[in-house]
Protein backbone atom coordinates (compact mmCIF):
# COMPACT_ATOMS: atom_id res chain seq x y z
CA UNK A 1 0.00 0.00 0.00
CA UNK A 2 1.33 3.45 -0.87
CA UNK A 3 1.81 5.88 1.97
CA UNK A 4 0.23 9.34 1.71
CA UNK A 5 3.39 10.94 0.31
CA UNK A 6 3.80 8.34 -2.43
CA UNK A 7 0.08 8.44 -3.26
CA UNK A 8 0.23 12.21 -3.71
CA UNK A 9 3.37 11.92 -5.84
CA UNK A 10 1.83 9.24 -8.06
CA UNK A 11 -1.35 11.30 -8.40
CA UNK A 12 0.60 14.37 -9.54
CA UNK A 13 2.52 12.41 -12.16
CA UNK A 14 -0.53 10.61 -13.57
CA UNK A 15 -2.79 13.67 -13.74
CA UNK A 16 -3.59 14.55 -17.32
CA UNK A 17 -1.89 11.48 -18.82
CA UNK A 18 -4.14 9.47 -21.08
CA UNK A 19 -3.97 6.34 -23.20
CA UNK A 20 -5.79 6.94 -26.45
CA UNK A 21 -7.54 9.89 -24.81
CA UNK A 22 -8.75 8.08 -21.70
CA UNK A 23 -7.40 8.72 -18.23
CA UNK A 24 -9.03 5.62 -16.76
CA UNK A 25 -6.99 3.40 -19.07
CA UNK A 26 -3.81 5.07 -17.82
CA UNK A 27 -4.72 4.13 -14.26
CA UNK A 28 -5.58 0.55 -15.21
CA UNK A 29 -2.32 0.25 -17.17
CA UNK A 30 0.03 1.63 -14.52
CA UNK A 31 -1.64 0.09 -11.47
CA UNK A 32 -1.67 -3.34 -13.14
CA UNK A 33 2.00 -2.97 -14.11
CA UNK A 34 2.92 -1.95 -10.55
CA UNK A 35 1.02 -4.85 -8.99
CA UNK A 36 2.63 -7.27 -11.46
CA UNK A 37 6.07 -6.01 -10.45
CA UNK A 38 5.36 -5.95 -6.71
CA UNK A 39 3.36 -9.19 -6.47
CA UNK A 40 2.99 -11.20 -9.67
CA UNK A 41 1.16 -11.24 -12.99
CA UNK A 42 -1.56 -13.57 -11.74
CA UNK A 43 -2.35 -11.40 -8.74
CA UNK A 44 -2.49 -8.30 -10.90
CA UNK A 45 -4.83 -9.94 -13.39
CA UNK A 46 -7.13 -11.20 -10.64
CA UNK A 47 -7.31 -7.77 -8.99
CA UNK A 48 -8.19 -6.18 -12.34
CA UNK A 49 -10.92 -8.76 -12.94
CA UNK A 50 -12.27 -8.27 -9.42
CA UNK A 51 -12.46 -4.51 -9.99
CA UNK A 52 -14.46 -5.06 -13.19
CA UNK A 53 -16.76 -7.56 -11.48
CA UNK A 54 -17.45 -5.00 -8.76
CA UNK A 55 -18.08 -2.35 -11.44
CA UNK A 56 -20.74 -4.63 -12.95
CA UNK A 57 -22.76 -4.56 -9.73
CA UNK A 58 -25.57 -2.08 -9.04
CA UNK A 59 -24.24 1.47 -8.87
CA UNK A 60 -20.97 0.59 -10.61
CA UNK A 61 -19.68 1.92 -13.91
CA UNK A 62 -20.14 -1.44 -15.63
CA UNK A 63 -17.86 -4.28 -16.64
CA UNK A 64 -15.36 -3.18 -19.27
CA UNK A 65 -13.35 -5.40 -21.59
CA UNK A 66 -11.38 -2.32 -22.67
CA UNK A 67 -10.32 -1.79 -19.04
CA UNK A 68 -9.19 -5.43 -18.97
CA UNK A 69 -7.14 -4.71 -22.11
CA UNK A 70 -5.44 -1.79 -20.36
CA UNK A 71 -4.79 -3.99 -17.32
CA UNK A 72 -3.27 -6.72 -19.46
CA UNK A 73 -1.12 -4.25 -21.41
CA UNK A 74 0.33 -2.96 -18.14
CA UNK A 75 1.02 -6.49 -16.97
CA UNK A 76 2.77 -7.34 -20.24
CA UNK A 77 4.86 -4.16 -20.10
CA UNK A 78 5.94 -5.11 -16.57
CA UNK A 79 6.94 -8.54 -17.87
CA UNK A 80 8.88 -7.02 -20.77
CA UNK A 81 10.54 -4.35 -18.62
CA UNK A 82 14.05 -4.86 -17.41
CA UNK A 83 14.44 -5.69 -13.75
CA UNK A 84 17.90 -4.23 -13.20
CA UNK A 85 18.68 -0.55 -12.74
CA UNK A 86 21.03 -0.11 -15.71
CA UNK A 87 18.70 -1.58 -18.31
CA UNK A 88 15.71 0.22 -16.77
CA UNK A 89 17.53 3.56 -17.09
CA UNK A 90 18.43 2.72 -20.69
CA UNK A 91 14.76 2.02 -21.46
CA UNK A 92 13.72 5.31 -19.84
CA UNK A 93 16.28 7.21 -21.90
CA UNK A 94 14.85 6.06 -25.22
CA UNK A 95 13.05 8.80 -27.10
CA UNK A 96 9.27 8.64 -27.16
CA UNK A 97 9.33 8.02 -30.92
CA UNK A 98 10.67 4.54 -30.20
CA UNK A 99 7.51 3.76 -28.25
CA UNK A 100 4.48 5.10 -30.07
CA UNK A 101 1.19 4.27 -28.40
CA UNK A 102 0.66 1.31 -30.74
CA UNK A 103 3.81 -0.25 -29.31
CA UNK A 104 2.31 -0.50 -25.82
CA UNK A 105 -1.48 -0.29 -26.16
CA UNK A 106 -3.73 -1.41 -29.03
CA UNK A 107 -7.03 0.08 -30.13
CA UNK A 108 -9.58 -0.82 -27.48
CA UNK A 109 -12.47 1.64 -27.82
CA UNK A 110 -14.54 -0.91 -29.74
CA UNK A 111 -14.41 -3.50 -26.97
CA UNK A 112 -17.61 -4.00 -24.96
CA UNK A 113 -18.04 -1.73 -21.93
CA UNK A 114 -20.57 -0.63 -19.33
CA UNK A 115 -22.00 -4.14 -18.93
CA UNK A 116 -24.11 -5.00 -15.92
CA UNK A 117 -23.56 -8.34 -14.22
CA UNK A 118 -26.75 -9.63 -15.87
CA UNK A 119 -25.57 -8.49 -19.32
CA UNK A 120 -22.14 -10.04 -18.79
CA UNK A 121 -23.84 -13.31 -17.93
CA UNK A 122 -26.48 -13.29 -20.69
CA UNK A 123 -24.31 -11.98 -23.55
CA UNK A 124 -20.93 -13.52 -22.67
CA UNK A 125 -21.77 -16.45 -20.40
CA UNK A 126 -20.07 -14.78 -17.45
CA UNK A 127 -16.33 -15.01 -16.87
CA UNK A 128 -16.37 -18.71 -17.78
CA UNK A 129 -18.39 -18.27 -20.94
CA UNK A 130 -17.40 -19.01 -24.52
CA UNK A 131 -18.12 -15.45 -25.69
CA UNK A 132 -16.16 -14.03 -22.76
CA UNK A 133 -13.19 -16.20 -23.76
CA UNK A 134 -13.59 -15.06 -27.38
CA UNK A 135 -13.27 -11.39 -26.38
CA UNK A 136 -10.25 -12.15 -24.17
CA UNK A 137 -8.62 -13.98 -27.08
CA UNK A 138 -9.18 -10.90 -29.26
CA UNK A 139 -7.57 -8.72 -26.59
CA UNK A 140 -4.55 -11.06 -26.48
CA UNK A 141 -4.34 -11.00 -30.29
CA UNK A 142 -4.26 -7.20 -30.29
CA UNK A 143 -1.69 -7.10 -27.52
CA UNK A 144 0.52 -9.56 -29.40
CA UNK A 145 0.91 -6.90 -32.11
CA UNK A 146 2.33 -4.36 -29.63
CA UNK A 147 6.09 -4.58 -30.17
CA UNK A 148 7.13 -3.21 -26.76
CA UNK A 149 5.07 -5.85 -24.95
CA UNK A 150 6.89 -8.82 -26.45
Amino acid sequence: MLDDRLSALAGRHLTGITLRGRGDWTKHFFVSAAIALIACEGTSGKIGLLKEALDAEDGGTGFSFSDLAANRAGILLARASPYNLDSARAMQARPAVEFPIDAVFPEAADLPENLTAAELQSQYGGINGVEYARVLAEIERRLSECVALR
